[in-house]
């Protein structure tokens, strides 16, 4: 909540305009006001609220399509499926091996079925539940019990609505350093106006190892193709994918997005005989919703306007836990949270963005 205060403010200025509150029922508001989602909102929602392009940041998108689940196809013949489910959206990604092997199931049995047909194809499965982010109900399925043991443990209705996806566990980044390397990318669309941006996400503080700390980002005025030769060489695949998922988004029907921002993954399949499968990049987790690089996101918006001749500008969002140290934040860094105890009470956040 207090980030996305921090983001309005620095929007309001790009735009010359003034930031006017938190919605509330009793907040008056006018057509051409602009809007920062908290999360994405139902075509509905927007409609009654007069929320329309290009007039928000974040996603106008069905419930169910703002998941992680549409991004894989279920198994032929399934026992249950949504109605709604976005069968050309999925079966693109698939199609153009963006996301990585494995299926989407809204059943217990589904979910039987998609780890046998996993295992036959000897990869080792992990589960995902939707409805969660940052690796969270995420488990590499070590046997049949354990497997047992979540399906148990799984709320059917929830299952029925969103699914859980069982897809290949990834190990080992292309550096060799244990695990899989995170890499993200998307695109903003401010008033009409499209800014591209590729990075690497950071992880991991003593104690915390899947603490997120922060994004470094390559940004660019244009569609995601406009990085193409402007980044490193390592960014291209992500590129290509960025550019396919972009142009699969109106297979979302009733879709309308201004923040797309993809998780990708870079590592090598797990196999269940004990070897180590192919290397592959993928997409894992799309969010229409403004997240923990925006600040960063926005940061190079602000220089790519005040300096029309560059191509690309790079910066890097910042988290850091706890109590301040006053020569951490340097001068030229644009501060959306300062000290704000949030999440829980888990103690003071400072949240900003530096050039690198």
């Amino acid at each position: 909540m207090e980030r996305n205060i921090g983001l309005a403010n620095i929007i309001a200025k790009i735009l010359n305009g003034k930031y006017i509150g938190e919605y509330s029922p009793n907040l008056e508001t006018q057509p051409n006001d602009f809007w920062v989602l908290h999360g994405p909102i139902s075509p509905s929602t927007a409609s009654s609220l007069g929320i329309v392009y290009p007039n928000f940041l974040g996603g106008i998108i069905d419930p169910l399509h703002s998941q992680k689940s549409v991004f894989h196809s279920p198994l032929n013949d399934p026992e249950v499926v949504p109605d709604n489910f976005p069968f050309q959206f999925s079966k693109s990604l698939v199609t153009n091996q963006i996301v990585l092997p494995g299926y989407v199931a809204f059943s217990k049995k589904d979910i039987y079925r998609a780890y046998d047909l996993l295992s036959k194809a000897k990869i080792v499965s992990r589960w995902k539940n939707p409805l969660f982010s940052s690796g969270r109900e995420q488990y590499r399925i070590y046997s049949k019990s354990m497997l047992d043991s979540l399906i148990i443990a799984t709320d059917e209705t929830l299952l029925k609505k969103y699914g859980i996806i069982l897809e290949a566990n990834v190990l080992e980044d292309a550096n060799k350093e244990g695990c899989p390397l995170s890499l993200s990318g998307g695109y903003l669309d401010l008033s009409n106006k499209i800014y591209s941006y590729v990075g690497e996400m950071k992880f991991g503080e003593t104690g915390h190892k899947d603490r997120y700390l922060g994004t470094s980002l390559i940004s660019a005025i244009g569609k995601p193709q406009e990085l193409m030769g402007n980044v490193p060489e390592k960014f291209n695949g992500e590129i290509k994918m960025l550019q396919a998922i972009s142009e699969s988004l109106p297979l979302l029907p009733n879709f309308c997005g201004t923040r797309i921002n993809l998780n990708f993954v870079s590592g090598k399949i797990e196999q269940n005989n004990g070897k180590i499968g192919p290397q592959v990049l993928a997409a894992t987790e799309p969010t229409y919703r403004p997240g923990g690089a925006t600040v960063a996101e926005l940061y190079n918006v602000q220089r790519l306007l005040a300096n029309p001749s560059q191509k690309v500008v790079t910066a890097q969002s910042k988290i850091h836990y706890g109590p301040r140290n006053e020569t951490m934040i340097p001068s030229e860094a644009l501060v959306i949270l300062d000290e704000i105890v949030t999440r829980g009470n888990r103690g003071p956040v400072q949240v900003w963005a530096e050039p690198i």
